[in-house]
């Protein structure tokens, strides 16, 4: 869990300084920092999400899908890139401010729930719906706060700041989430076979 909040810290101060180098950048220069900052925004997600999922204990084997893993990590790249373009256009304004850290959210939010249906074993997945909604909220509005942190000033002491803020965006969103959802067991072929034996007992 640790590990899991130090990597979405880590990926946040790498990709926001990034991000803080798109508005000044010219042509085609500005669409690599877009990229690189949007890959390594994504792909800081994604790892969080399942180097968490590594300290998730289930009682019973888990895979995944590998089409919706794939899928999760190009949905935070492509949402996150969208972020990023709209907070790098020239001069900062707070409805922009506010739309990127919505699509900073999504991203987050996004990749999490695709990432949690990509889960196959021997229980079905649903969710308490107001948790689920809190998560999203914690996703906007912490990515929000950390946009704001970073993009209000240059020092270096708060662009630290707001990875940190972005980091817990990305870790309170997918504890909140877990938080959210239930795991409801399918019965087996052996759990039928025990009910059966004890029923004639």
């Amino acid at each position: 869990v640790a590990l899991s909040i130090l990597v979405a810290t880590f990926a946040s101060y790498t990709a926001l300084d990034l991000g803080g180098r798109v508005a000044p950048a010219q042509r085609p220069t500005h669409g690599i920092w877009l990229a690189a900052a949007a890959l390594i925004m994504g792909g800081g997600i994604w790892s969080m999400h399942f180097v968490a999922m590594l300290a998730f204990v289930m009682p019973m084997p888990m895979s995944y899908d590998v089409g919706l893993t794939v899928l999760s990590l190009l949905l935070a790249i492509l949402i996150a890139s969208g972020g990023f373009y709209v907070i790098s256009r020239p001069g900062v304004s707070r409805p922009r401010l506010v739309l990127s850290g919505v699509f900073m959210g999504i991203a987050i939010s996004g990749m999490h729930y695709t990432g949690m249906a990509a889960m196959r074993g021997r229980a079905e997945l649903s969710y308490d719906s107001l948790w689920v909604a809190l998560s999203v909220i914690i996703a906007i509005g912490a990515a929000t706060a950390a946009l704001w942190l970073l993009f209000r000033t240059t020092d270096p002491g708060q662009k630290l700041a707001a990875a940190i803020v972005m980091g817990l965006a990305i870790s309170g969103m997918h504890y909140t989430g877990m938080r959210a959802a239930v795991f409801t067991a399918h019965a087996t072929r052996e759990d039928a076979h025990e009910d059966a034996t004890l029923d004639r007992t």
